[in-house]
């Protein structure tokens, strides 16, 4: 079964985007605030911004 968390994206907390984190390659915590880059495998797009730091992204909740 599928690991997913809820994050919200970088400047538009409204924004909701659930995480699939089996397909994730890399979180970095290279954005200013404590945000997090995800990068997944392949795809056009394959990296998106969240305001998560990437320990509460590891260590969140998986619903």
């Amino acid at each position: 079964m599928a690991k997913w968390i809820k994050c919200t994206a970088l400047n538009s907390p409204d924004h909701v985007i659930y995480v699939n984190l089996d397909q994730v390659v890399s979180i970095s915590g290279s954005v200013k605030g404590g945000g997090s880059v995800i990068t997944y495998a392949g795809g056009e797009t394959n990296q998106f911004v969240v305001n998560e730091a990437p320990a509460f992204i590891l260590q969140g909740t998986i619903i």
